[in-house]
């Protein structure tokens, strides 16, 4: 489980967070009460480490260890493993959540020339996630998030969405040609390389998803990237109303070698599109294509950070080098 507590105050349109989150763990711990832990005893004398909750990226915990009963049990650890079977631990449903609670005061943004946007607000984010292993290849992670700014008289689409499917992916991981291959198909949070096209916007109060195909090989020093984003667009009119379209996508390749120990050179070529774009000197159907070289490293006490990038496209009619 994860909480996060930053200076804030509770409110009264923020009780049905806090009551959300209760119903549910109530009645997963009536309902798997009953379930007896695996009880499969590892084959050495180390005791597995508990793993440490990652609260911004959920779906990369591995509570399977919790199937050794060595491990240090803590509360509520009969939801954070639940056991399908006892001769294989990694099969296994985790259930969590995360709330995160940011106060904010700002008295004079865009310098006091826009009206009504000054003053102090709230931003409230509960996220409840279900985490499905069936063995070591195959993950189901399925999380809904519940996003509000009370106090906010001004609400940007990043402030407020009450209730809607953040991520909801599969997950497909197997050993191929000496390295190890990963699929996520659905929708997903997702950060790339230095986040400047692709990136899970944390600091706001609603994270970036991507309705996405992702796939990922990793080989030695070597590291090769590919993925096919849609945007999801919020818009919160009713509840699971967020959409992506074709008119807007991302996708690229990333190639990444390690030099050394501590420097990797990577390389990548990115393309977006976006239908329909209005600028205030221009407007028509956008097309972008990226070509990124980076160096980067530390050693003897020095780190640099050497990158080249070439951007060319159309907007319309106008094009772009």
């Amino acid at each position: 489980m994860c909480f996060r507590y930053r200076r804030a105050s509770l409110r009264s349109n923020r009780k049905w967070h806090i009551g959300l989150a209760m119903a549910l763990l109530t009645t997963v711990v009536i309902v798997c009460a009953p379930t007896t832990q695996a009880q499969e005893v590892a084959r050495d004398d180390v005791v597995p480490e508990r793993p440490k909750i990652i609260p911004n990226r959920r779906w990369e915990e591995d509570w399977s260890v919790l199937a050794d009963p060595r491990v240090k049990r803590e509360p509520l650890d009969r939801l954070k493993y639940i056991p399908l079977s006892r001769r294989h631990p990694k099969a296994y449903l985790s259930l969590g959540f995360t709330l995160r609670e940011r106060l904010e005061v700002d008295h004079s943004p865009f310098f006091g020339t826009v009206a009504g946007l000054k003053g102090e607000w709230l931003l409230s984010r509960l996220e409840v996630h279900a985490d499905l292993r069936l063995g070591k290849h195959v993950q189901v992670f399925a999380q809904v998030q519940s996003a509000f700014a009370p106090g906010k008289k001004v609400l940007a689409p990043v402030d407020q969405d009450r209730l809607d499917l953040e991520q909801g992916f599969i997950r497909l991981t197997e050993r191929l040609g000496g390295g190890t291959v990963t699929l996520r198909v659905g929708r997903e949070v997702m950060d790339f390389d230095l986040q400047r096209f692709i990136s899970s916007r944390e600091g706001r109060n609603l994270r970036q998803a991507y309705d996405a195909v992702y796939l990922d090989y990793r080989r030695s020093v070597w590291r090769v990237t590919t993925a096919y984003t849609q945007p999801v667009q919020t818009r919160d009119r009713r509840s699971f109303d967020d959409y992506s379209s074709h008119h807007q996508t991302f996708g690229g390749l990333l190639i990444r070698r390690r030099l050394w120990q501590t420097s990797q050179l990577s390389i990548s070529h990115s393309r977006y599109t976006r239908d329909a774009a209005t600028f205030i000197s221009v407007s028509g159907n956008e097309r972008r294509s990226n070509i990124d070289v980076r160096f980067t490293g530390t050693r003897n006490g020095f780190d640099w950070d050497i990158e080249a990038m070439n951007q060319t496209g159309r907007i319309g009619a106008k094009t772009q080098h």
